[in-house]
């Protein structure tokens, strides 16, 4: 059982445009695809910002883990840039096919890709659209960490156009690290990191180790790719009943003490509804599963439902989450509640939101709280937050040659 009621999807204020022959081409670079709510809701935010009129006459490649999976999640018949859009999965599968690297290596080894004959030596075939380019971005996310260490190929890569063909290259809204090893070569990254004539972080610990590794890079402490959308682009005010928002991770449930479950029942009978938003659905699989099994009455919202119909979130709903990006949303909107961090990955996102004014802290689970009546939570500054994004959006376009 889903939990969104439908709502129309985005739609452009004009007709779809064609794309010109020879049109200038904007090459974005992600850790979408699989499908992930955090990651879908970055490239949708870029997509309602590209689908404006000031960039008619444009055309634009997203790189993401899975090209299918990207362009059935985003692309509808009647979407502003169906004509001048693709998804590519290239990027993504150079960089899985070496596994035996450690992030560092890996950036190494995409600064290097080109110079090492490394498209012709895989035979790929679509490289005119990548020289030719007008732009490279790596949109973001938190991709760029120890968790994935091929993604440092695609930090790699995307300097190495700016450095070999002049191509304008820049990034935003990057999570970086933590990392399971130190870098070997600060000077070395120092060097790859200057062809980026912009590099945006979302959050503190990034700013401070990426500055530490290159200071004089002009690293930029910003915010989340997310905060391209509006608050009523990502959720719905409705507090026509009171909801009990989870967000669990199933390969983080052994970190979860036994305790939790039996008080997380006790605490659902205060709520009118009880929703699990799928984030990752196959991976998600499992924590459903339980959560279901401890509370039957539990519906979900799906990553579909999340990204293009905007979830309800009332001013007296709860969320218990583990998930960075449903914490982000529920701190814009104003709810209260907790977020479960487990490792040091998890801690440092929960804590960058934490930082920027969320009222969603960590939970004790030695000491575990009543939920009905935490005390209210400001939502964070929109405004804000969403003008300072879409200022540095612009700046990353206006690189660009003409």
């Amino acid at each position: 059982m889903t939990g969104c009621s439908i709502e129309p999807e985005f739609q452009a204020p004009r007709e779809v445009t064609p794309r010109p022959k020879s049109a200038p081409t904007h090459i974005l670079i992600g850790g979408a695809g699989a499908p992930n709510y955090g990651d879908e809701l970055i490239v949708k935010g870029w997509l309602e910002q590209l689908a404006q009129p000031r960039h008619d006459g444009e055309a634009f490649i997203f790189c993401e883990n899975s090209a299918d999976t990207s362009r059935k999640f985003h692309i509808t018949p009647k979407h502003p840039l169906r004509n001048r859009l693709a998804f590519r999965d290239d990027f993504n599968r150079f960089a899985k096919s070496v596994q035996d690297l450690n992030f560092w290596q890996q950036v190494e080894r995409g600064f290097t890709f080109m110079r090492d004959f490394g498209f012709l030596q895989n035979g790929y075939k679509g490289t005119r659209d990548l020289f030719d380019a007008r732009s490279f971005h790596l949109h973001g996310g938190g991709y760029l960490a120890g968790l994935w260490n091929e993604k440092g190929f695609i930090l790699g890569l995307t300097a190495s156009f700016a450095k070999l063909y002049g191509i304008p290259t820049s990034a935003t809204g990057i999570g970086f690290g933590p990392f399971d090893s130190d870098c070997p070569d600060p000077a070395r990254f120092a060097e790859i990191l200057s062809h980026f004539q912009q590099f945006e972080t979302r959050d503190a610990d990034s700013h401070q180790l990426l500055t530490a590794l290159a200071p004089d890079a002009g690293i930029i402490d910003g915010v989340d790719d997310t905060f391209l959308l509006p608050n009523d682009r990502i959720f719905r005010r409705d507090s026509t009943k009171r909801r009990l928002h989870l967000s669990l991770i199933t390969r983080y449930l052994k970190d979860i003490p036994p305790a939790f479950w039996p008080w997380l029942v006790e605490q659902s009978a205060a709520f009118d509804e009880v929703v699990f938003w799928v984030s990752f659905p196959w991976e998600d699989r499992e924590a459903i599963a339980r959560a279901q099994a401890e509370i039957p009455r539990c519906s979900i919202f799906t990553a579909r439902e999340l990204v293009h119909f905007r979830p309800p979130i009332g001013e007296d709903d709860v969320f218990l989450t583990q998930r960075y990006h449903v914490h982000l949303a529920a701190a814009r909107a104003g709810a209260r509640g907790f977020h479960l961090a487990h490792n040091g990955y998890y801690r440092q996102k929960h804590e960058s939101i934490v930082a920027l004014g969320s009222g969603i802290t960590a939970l004790d689970f030695t000491d575990l709280p009543g939920l009905g009546n935490l005390p209210a939570s400001s939502p964070l500054d929109e405004t804000g937050l969403h003008e300072r994004k879409i200022r540095i959006y612009a700046s990353c376009l206006a690189a660009s040659p003409a």
